[in-house]
């Protein structure tokens, strides 16, 4: 069917779509670590020419109907996205004989707008996505009022939009570099 969104980024959603599939359920064994197949897919083109919406949206659709697949909100804290994380939090069994239980806390986030997830100039919560982006196997959050919030099987992947002049004029050259 022909869609107004450029093919290429068709592509990138329907990669991250399964991705999200996958979960942290798949992974490539390297030895001393291991590759999840979690993505940060950032779709990103003028204002209202790209239709960047259309394509997020087409995939979007794909993934409504299947019911492992958490999809969190548009805009979230650094502190409610872990507590999302951690709600998310399941066990599988990985073994025929029902021996081996699997723990993993996988998220997908879908944002039409990067602007509206992360803020402006937001350094904490980029570093959170940074740290969280290597799928640790055991993440704490520590607090002083709270006290410890421990997710097994950390996995986050990432959908958004953005415009070129919204990355140049929000995100420090820090955090890209």
């Amino acid at each position: 069917a022909l869609q107004e969104s450029p093919d290429n980024y068709h592509i990138w959603c329907g990669l991250s779509i399964v991705s999200a599939c996958l979960r942290r359920l798949v992974w490539v064994d390297m030895g001393y670590f291991k590759v999840y197949p979690n993505m940060y897919v950032v779709l990103v083109g003028d204002p209202g020419k790209c239709r960047k919406g259309v394509a997020i949206q087409s995939a979007i659709t794909l993934a409504e109907d299947l019911q492992d697949i958490k999809i969190g909100p548009d805009a979230i804290t650094r502190e409610a996205l872990i507590q999302f994380i951690k709600a998310n939090e399941k066990q599988v069994n990985i073994s025929p004989t029902g021996v081996e239980i699997y723990t993993h806390a996988s998220v997908t986030i879908v944002s039409k707008e990067l602007s509206v997830f992360l803020g402006t100039a937001n350094l904490d919560f980029l570093s959170l996505l940074t740290d969280l982006y290597d799928g640790p196997s055991i993440w704490e959050y520590r607090t002083k009022n709270k006290g410890i919030d421990t997710i097994s099987g950390v996995w986050l992947n990432i959908l958004a939009a953005s415009t070129p002049s919204w990355l140049v004029g929000s995100i420090p050259l820090s955090a890209i570099g």
